[in-house]
């Protein structure tokens, strides 16, 4: 999940109050291709913007 972006209060979780780097995404990707998975979705880790996240406040909805 490149686009995986922090939403809320998360102050008291350190460990996911962050992007994650390009380390860790390039590691999980060589790992998911080193086990012979084929169908991997990669992405750029550029996708990780709050530009992405919908408002969730019923707007749109029929």
């Amino acid at each position: 999940m490149a686009q995986y972006v922090p939403c809320g209060d998360l102050t008291e979780y350190p460990e996911i109050n962050r992007k994650i780097t390009r380390r860790e995404y390039e590691k999980v990707v060589d790992y998911a291709l080193k086990i012979g998975l084929q169908n991997v979705f990669v992405q750029e880790l550029s996708s990780a913007s709050e530009k992405y996240i919908p408002k969730f406040d019923f707007s749109g909805i029929l």
